[in-house]
């Protein structure tokens, strides 16, 4: 082949022709001819940069920059300077000879930008010939050149840096100012866009200078609509939200403007459903961003709410509603306009709260839920009920019989769709309003669902009361359940017996549902119901309609048997085994939905059968281990091309890295992920039968700690660690030496990647996992495992999530005004949900170090605190980031983190542990006051620590801190159920003074509050502590407790008798006790005296154990 670059030109050409064309054949010889053309990259270059304008072919013209883009870094790397000086060159020029090409247009700005920003490149800056081409486009005299050149803004915003950006600020300002001034709708609209695209890249502080620019890209929305330019519009809106999403405070001045057109445009019933769905969307992201903003905007909130209520309207009474029989296909019926209003009032409900839009809503829905003028305005009425529960839930919950009551009307409305909208409704507040509904409500709920299984004209309302069942389980305890099982479960056998699937499908999960919640109840039933399972099986098995039929009699089947227990089930395990085994090795197809349902149900009879499971592991770890293994297919893209397809129809998890679409096939990570747990699930309940799998789950799950695609693969993978050990512990629990070597092969693999995966990973609740499993790994080894580099390491990496958490919850409460002072509630329930997820992860950071100083403080682990972590002239140590949160400036759960490490420094730290006590003692002592009751409660603990290992360093506090205790015991707010575990810790807090100080201070007036507060109940681990140093003064007779003169002695009996044999006291204590009482017997008149002042319940007590002695 000829290198001439005029002949490769042609020869391309003919080439990308092919390359389009459907017979496979002919596209993969062209693939093939490309390749060849690729080895000569100058020429191949200057041919895919020169035919866009050259071409004649429009399938060339628009392929040929879509090939350059997707080629050009190869072809670049591969070109000397000249072709590539020249390259440059000719796109510049390319670009403005085809300027009136809108199409190709676009194309070209994407393949500019692209190269521009990837090839050649230096110091990660674009082409410096770019900049000076951009501003000739942009402020050129010509409309077409401006509009090339903001439209080649937009795309070069998604690669380069702000430091490119930022000096061109004032330039890009006035071109967009007289851009969006200008009148042409075309320029306005490039211009609006690329205003967008610019703030959503350049920092929130800048965006300020935009300021001006808000209601000009008001009234451009505007133009476009009277023009009726509406696919421009589309566009707008979709950058519109995107700066909404990103900064929000960009519209605070002129929200209320935005707002009133955005609400009329989402309500104009005329205009298209793209359009008003995306303006909903910029008013619900509004409301999720700044809810302080939304709440105070006039009319806002309420105007929402009915322009989403009124898209919920939008409803036909499709035939094919009623026929569907797929659960996949449970959806249908619903126009896209109803599914964008629902999902509008379950976002706004949880961003504003209940205080906010319960009035507003409850100010309409009444009056819908009794229209006679349609069924819709009912069905809308009681989804939208549904839809707003969990954001209103504080206040629904205080009317919630009236509200249901409301619903539970409906079920017998005459049109089935508002009966099944009922259902609908009390499944999801079933849900939200869990355990009060089942707790307050089931003698309403159960019946009138029941009623509705009657409805066989409807099979979709049918099988619909089967699902709410399903809800109504999740959170209902055996004694709610069992007085309805005679007739719930005689009705779900004949809806198991129905000719419809989407019908015999729902009763099976509901039955699962019924005998998950019933538990052992179920018992009595499992005669009748096991051997139809079973035959449903057999009788399905091969039947490929029937899969999903049979994946959930296969569920059902394995939580009988969880519910009934082994010893019942043990009969049929091995026979249901044989046969799941079967079907799973039957070469299920890729999309079997079997798959998922026989993995979750061998984790089921595993925690089941316990050891009797470990014959099947051979059969059922292979599918697991292979699932768990597998690599997705991954698709990329690059981010700026086209995708008509975006979606997959749900098929693809679709997401941005750098300049990249990733796609994964969601069913493929879904998978991935239930096989991960399940296989954590094997080795948590085998422990040492698992054993010989070990070495090769450790060998899978350890790597997919930083498993990119799905957090749930990684958040199984960090669990399953912890069980890994314990397999080993216990295989080897008679041979230390075999169990530590095991234990340190396995730690020497783990911890490194597990400490590179808390590094990078991005999710709190994922951080979670990862950082608990590594405290269990620690405390699992049972030796210190961790060098003093990984524990300075460690400290570093804890300080990073401790300063990453801070940065995520400054970023949640700058997204809402700064001076608003709003309660939890009103701050929105996504918000709400956010800061529970750090706290939790803070819970975990604290425990994770609470390990490793129980476990590590004999090899230097104190020290490993202490040591200055982070960047140079920066750098603090994790002690010292603790201590910093000492304080009333920061939040309760950060107080109550720092105190609980002091806390365990001080008792697990031996003495280089112990120089904290005067460091901390006067936060101590201030924070036993705290409002916060969990604060109080780690603050007396640590009192009580400081008195046990202070000696000397304490008695100077212990006067003063011994009247505070004393007087918070005298507060009537002590016992409330809010407060009581801080009170317990209170007195066991002055227990351990009496204990270790009385040489040193006066503890006499200390007694008779402790007694009185005996014996602790609410924390269990107090109270074993204080019960054991009660024990203790007992077995010692202890004149201190007893008083001189046995003056307390009745109610020291009283206290033992209360806590002797339960599991307030441990083994050893409860000797103690026992052998108190028992020498008792023998004391003289005068005790035998006070005994007999006793209360006859405790007679009968003391008297029993006299008479076992």
């Amino acid at each position: 082949m000829d290198n001439d670059a005029q002949q490769l030109a042609s020869y391309l050409e003919n080439v990308l022709v092919q390359l389009q064309d459907p017979n496979n054949v002919v596209r993969s010889e062209a693939e093939k001819k490309f390749e060849q053309a690729k080895q000569h990259a100058s020429a191949c270059l200057k041919a895919l940069v020169g035919l866009p304008h050259s071409s004649q072919n429009p399938i060339v013209k628009i392929s040929a920059p879509v090939l350059l883009r997707r080629n050009g870094v190869e072809l670049w790397n591969g070109s000397d300077e000249a072709s590539r000086k020249a390259a440059k060159e000719n796109l510049f020029n390319v670009l403005r000879l085809e300027l009136n090409n809108k199409s190709l247009r676009k194309k070209l700005c994407d393949t500019l930008t692209f190269l521009s920003c990837n090839c050649g490149t230096v110091d990660d800056q674009p082409w410096p010939e770019l900049l000076p081409f951009l501003f000739q486009l942009m402020q050129a005299s010509n409309g077409e050149e401006k509009v090339c050149g903001l439209e080649l803004l937009c795309q070069m915003v998604e690669y380069v840096s702000s430091t490119w950006i930022e000096p061109q600020l004032p330039s890009f300002h006035t071109i967009f100012h007289s851009a969006l001034s200008s009148g042409l709708p075309e320029l306005q609209s490039v211009a609006l866009r690329a205003t967008c695209s610019v703030l959503t890249t350049i920092e929130s502080k800048l965006c300020a200078h935009f300021q001006d620019l808000a209601p000009l890209l008001l009234q451009t929305l505007n133009v476009l609509i009277s023009q009726g330019l509406f696919e421009e519009t589309e566009s707008c809106l979709e950058s519109l939200v995107e700066v909404a999403d990103s900064e929000p405070k960009y519209f605070k001045r002129v929200i209320a403007q935005y707002c009133d057109f955005l609400t009329k445009l989402a309500g104009e019933i005329n205009m298209e459903e793209d359009i008003r769905q995306e303006a909903l969307e910029f008013l619900v992201t509004i409301c999720e961003k700044l809810p302080s903003l939304s709440k105070k905007t006039r009319n806002f909130v309420p105007e929402l709410f009915r322009v989403s209520l009124s898209m919920m309207l939008e409803l036909e009474d499709d035939p094919e509603w009623y026929t569907v029989d797929d659960e996949d296909e449970d959806d249908s019926g619903f126009s896209p306009n109803f599914d964008a209003g629902q999902e509008a009032l379950d976002r706004v409900a949880l961003s504003l709260g209940g205080k906010t839009l319960l009035p507003i809503a409850f100010q309409v829905l009444p009056h819908f839920l009794t229209s006679q003028q349609s069924w819709v305005h009912r069905h809308a009425a009681i989804l939208a009920i549904s839809q707003i529960g969990e954001g209103c839930r504080d206040q629904m919950a205080e009317q919630l019989e009236a509200v249901v009551d409301m619903v539970l009307q409906r079920l017998q409305d005459p049109h089935p769709r508002v009966r099944w909208a009922a259902i609908n409704c009390i499944g999801q507040m079933c849900t939200d309003f869990a355990p009060w509904m089942q707790q307050r409500l089931h003698q309403k709920i159960i019946p009138g669902l029941i009623s509705l299984m009657n409805d066989a004209a409807n099979p979709r309302v049918q099988a619909h009361a089967a699902a709410a069942i399903i809800n109504f389980c999740e959170d209902a305890s055996p004694d709610i359940v069992s007085p309805y099982l005679d007739g719930l479960l005689q009705k779900l056998l004949e809806l198991l017996a129905s000719s419809r699937r989407i019908v015999q499908e729902q009763a099976v999960s509901a039955i699962a549902a019924v005998a998950d919640s019933a538990e052992q109840f179920f018992i009595r039933y499992y005669d009748s119901f096991m051997p139809l399972l079973k035959n449903i099986l057999y009788s399905t098995e091969g039947h490929k309609p029937l899969r999903r039929l049979r994946g959930k009699v296969i569920e059902c089947i394995s939580l009988i048997g969880v519910a009934v227990g082994r010893d019942k089930f043990g009969n049929d395990a091995a026979q249901i085994m044989d046969l799941l085994v079967r079907t799973q090795s039957a070469q299920l197809e890729p999309d079997d939905p079997q798959a998922a349902y026989l993995m979750q149900a061998y984790a089921r009879i595993c925690r089941c059968l316990r050891e009797a499971f470990v014959p099947y592991l051979p059969y059922v770890m292979p599918a697991l281990l292979a699932a768990a293994r597998v690599k997705p297919d991954i698709e990329v893209a690059d981010a700026l091309e086209d995708n008509e397809d975006e979606d997959n129809n749900g098929e693809l998890d679709t997401f941005r890295v750098g300049d990249k679409r990733i796609g994964i096939k969601t069913s493929v990570l879904e998978d991935k992920a239930t096989a991960c747990g399940m296989i954590a699930c094997f080795a948590s309940e085998l422990r040492g039968y698992f054993y010989d799998y070990v070495e090769e789950v450790t060998k899978i799950m350890v790597p997919l700690l930083k498993f990119l695609f799905h957090e749930d693969v990684r958040s199984a993978a960090a669990s399953c660690l912890p069980d890994l050990l314990r397999s080993v512990n216990d295989k080897f629990r008679t041979d230390e030496q075999s169990r530590r070597a095991g234990i340190q092969g396995l730690v020497d693999y783990m911890i490194p990647k597990l400490l590179e995966a808390i590094e990078l990973e991005p999710e709190p609740d994922v951080l979670d996992v990862m950082i608990d499993s590594l405290g269990e790994c620690c405390v699992l080894a049972k030796f210190p495992i961790l060098s003093d580099k990984a524990m300075t390491h460690i400290c570093q990496l804890l300080k990073n999530v401790l300063q990453d958490r801070k940065s995520r919850l400054e970023e949640l409460g700058d997204l809402d005004d700064e001076d608003e002072g709003l309660d939890d509630e009103e701050s929105g329930h996504a918000a709400g949900e956010a800061r529970e997820k750090e706290d939790t992860l803070l819970d975990s950071l604290v425990d994770c170090v609470a390990s490793l100083i129980k476990t590590h403080t004999s090899v230097g682990f104190i020290k490993a605190l202490e040591t200055p972590v982070g960047n140079e002239g920066t750098s603090v140590s994790l002690v010292a980031t603790f201590a910093e949160m000492l304080s009333n400036q920061v939040e309760p759960v950060e107080r109550k983190a720092a105190i609980c490490v002091f806390d365990d420094i001080i008792e697990w730290g031996g003495e280089e542990g112990r120089r904290y006590i005067r460091q901390v003692l006067p936060a101590l002592d201030a924070f036993v006051t705290d409002k916060d009751a969990n604060v109080r409660q780690s603050a007396a603990y640590g009192l009580g620590l400081c008195a046990q290992f202070g000696g000397t360093d304490f008695c100077g506090y212990a006067s003063s801190i011994g009247q505070k205790l004393l007087n918070y015991l005298s507060w009537q707010g002590a016992y409330t159920s809010e407060n009581v575990s801080a009170t317990e810790n209170v007195i066991s807090a002055l227990m351990k003074m009496v204990e270790c100080q009385r040489s040193l201070c006066d503890v006499s007036n200390f007694i008779q509050p402790i007694l009185n507060g005996l014996p602790l109940k609410q924390d269990e681990s107090e109270a074993l502590i204080a019960h054991e140093l009660f024990s203790i003064w007992l077995e010692r007779r202890d004149a201190i407790i007893l008083g001189q003169q046995y003056e307390r002695l009745l109610l020291v009996v009283r206290i033992t008798l209360n806590i002797v044999g339960t599991n307030l006291v441990s083994d050893t204590s409860n000797c103690r006790l026992l052998d108190f009482i028992k020498s008792l017997r023998n004391e003289s008149a005068d005790v035998q005296r006070i005994l007999a002042n006793l209360e006859e319940q405790f007679k009968q007590k003391l008297y029993g154990i006299w008479n076992e002695s």
